[in-house]
This record gives C-alpha cells, structure tokens and sequence, in this order.
C-alpha cells in the first residue's frame, strides 16, 4: 500500500489513511483511466445507493486464468440506499484483462490467501505507465491481506441482493 499504512499508536497497531493524498494523485490521472476503473475510483462525488463502495466487502471468489492472463475476484459488500441504510448484499465482479501479475502478501492465521474473509479497509489503483495500471485491496480483521493486480484492461460489474424487507 502506498497511501495506506499500518502504525503503532500508543501500544496497538492502527492504519493511518492519506485520503488527501490519495485523491490528490487520482485528479492528476483520472482521464487516463479505463471508464469503470475510474468509477471505482470516485472518491470525490457525493453519495449515492449507485455509487461504488467496497468498503467492508469480502472476498468471495478469485480466479485466475494465467494462459488467458486474466482475473476475476468477487466481493460481498453491502447495498446502501440513499440514507445508508444497508438493505441486501452488493456483490462486486472485478475483471481484469491483460494481467502481468497477481500477487497476495500478508498473514490472517497461518493461511493467507485461502483466508481472504477479513473486511476490505482500503483499495488504491495506481498508473504504473501509460496503460499499465496496479490495483492494490487491503482486507483485514485478526490479520491482514494485501491483494494486488497488475493489468492493462478493467472491468467493473454488481449485483444487488434486497432483502425481502427492502422490495
């Protein structure tokens, strides 16, 4: 993670966002961006039950495709309607196209990367050249798991779930 990082603060470990930062870097790329990278991305528009949020989302499902160079990872999150009340399960498909590298660093117990159940925390996508993009998705909960693609083509799909109390 580069605009996210995990401090000791008076004796517990805590993360420090750099959310200024971070939106600062997105307005000097934000052109240069693949339309639902961008979405994703949108950290400055006001809220909306449409707008994208994973936030507290978990993983659901990766697939990888190495002789395609593709992957597929789906989160669970939440649909929030206009009061940010939660009213059924978003589930997110992020596909990316011409991967270069998928990689899984971190610990939750002794098994990180069949664990990926902890909360997503943060995410941060960066233009590594023109067209080359990396796409980095913190999860955490008892531990924590840094997620990341390296891609040149994305693509952003959700499904939403109602509660039967929400129709």
């Amino acid at each position: 993670m580069k605009y996210c990082t995990e401090q000791e603060v008076r004796g517990d470990s805590e993360w420090v966002f750099a959310e200024q930062d971070y939106v600062a870097y997105l307005q000097t790329v934000k052109d240069v961006l693949p339309p639902d990278l961008r979405l994703l991305c949108d950290r400055t528009s006001g809220w909306s039950p449409g707008r994208i949020y994973l936030n507290d989302s978990s993983v659901k499902r990766v697939d990888a495709d190495f002789g395609g160079r593709t992957v597929e990872i789906v989160l669970s999150g939440e649909t929030l309607d206009q009061d940010l009340h939660q009213v059924g399960e978003r589930l997110f498909t992020l596909h990316y196209g011409e991967v270069q590298r998928l990689t899984c660093v971190g610990e939750y117990g002794n098994l990180p990367f069949a664990m990926l159940h902890g909360d997503h925390i943060w995410d941060e996508v960066e233009m590594l050249e023109p067209g080359l993009f990396e796409h980095r998705i913190l999860f955490a909960s008892v531990g924590s798991i840094e997620l990341s693609v390296i891609f040149r083509q994305f693509r952003l799909t959700y499904t939403d779930r109602l509660h039967s109390t929400a129709i």
